[in-house]
C-alpha cells in the first residue's frame, strides 16, 4: 500500500514537467477532457473503488476534492495552450499559481492519507494486544 502512495505522489509531481514541456511545444497535447476527469489516473481509480474503505478518514475527503481540483487545473493549462494563451498557461503554472497550489495540496494530502492509514493499521494491530489483570 505504501508504494502505491509513493507512486501516486511521483506521478502527480511528474505532471508539472509534462505540462511545462507541453507549454514549450516539446510534447503532444494530452486530451484535456480525459485529464480533466479525476477518475482516469491510477489514484482516481483507487479513490473511487478500493479507497472507498477509507472514506471516513479526514484526509480521504480532502483528497477527493483536491485531486479533482488538480485535474481541473491541469486541463485548464492544456486548454490555455491549445487556445494559444501561453500567458494564462504560465500564470497557472507559476509557484503560487492554481496548478502549483493544487499540485502541492494533492501531494501533501496523499501523504497525510498514507499516514492516517498507517496509524489506523498500527492501532488495529494493537487492539489484539491486551493486558490481563489478575
Amino acid at each position: 500500500m505504501i508504494s502505491f502512495f509513493d507512486d501516486a505522489i511521483t506521478v502527480h509531481l511528474e505532471w508539472k514537467r509534462r505540462l511545462h514541456d507541453f507549454i514549450k511545444g516539446n510534447k503532444e497535447a494530452p486530451d484535456s477532457d480525459i485529464v480533466r476527469s479525476d477518475k482516469h489516473c491510477e489514484l482516481g481509480k483507487w479513490i473511487y473503488s478500493e479507497g472507498l474503505q477509507f472514506s471516513d478518514f479526514p484526509a480521504y475527503q480532502e483528497l477527493v476534492k483536491e485531486h479533482a481540483a488538480f485535474h481541473q487545473c491541469a486541463a485548464d493549462v492544456i486548454q490555455a495552450v491549445q487556445e494559444k494563451n501561453l500567458d494564462k498557461a504560465e500564470t497557472l503554472m507559476v509557484m503560487d499559481g492554481q496548478f502549483s497550489n493544487a499540485s502541492s495540496e494533492t501531494v501533501g494530502t496523499i501523504g497525510r492519507l498514507r499516514s492516517e492509514i498507517e496509524r489506523s493499521s498500527s492501532l488495529s494491530d494493537l487492539k489484539g494486544i491486551g493486558c490481563k489483570m489478575t
